[in-house]
């Protein structure tokens, strides 16, 4: 076995182990999603959508999954309008993690 595949084969393992520990919460790897004019969609991101709902299904666990989805989708919209309009002007939109899109959703939720 090359040194690569074993080190692809030990990358997929300790990403697999992190996905399952969250009761322990190892340290994990910080999602992040980059908007773009041509990139819209966190579910592209593997994981992405997934930390973003369970992070904000702890904070407000009586909240509907289904007016979670619609917040998600409008702050979706909201962070690809911006980033357009920041490649527009020959700019890059900062990255934005998991938890931060979560925050935001979780405070959009609390004043709504």
């Amino acid at each position: 076995m090359k040194k690569s595949e074993l080190r692809q084969i030990i990358k997929e393992e300790i990403k697999r182990v992190l996905k399952e520990d969250t009761k322990n919460k190892l340290l994990k790897e910080e999602l992040v999603y980059q908007f773009s004019e041509h990139d819209y969609d966190i579910t592209e991101e593997e994981g992405y959508q997934e930390d973003v709902i369970t992070r904000i299904k702890e904070e407000l666990p009586t909240v509907d999954h289904e007016e979670i989805m619609k917040m998600v989708r409008s702050l979706e919209n909201y962070y690809y309008s911006e980033a357009r309009k920041e490649n527009k002007r020959g700019r890059e939109y900062p990255p934005i993690s998991s938890k931060d899109f979560a925050d935001e959703v979780i405070g959009n939720l609390e004043n709504s």
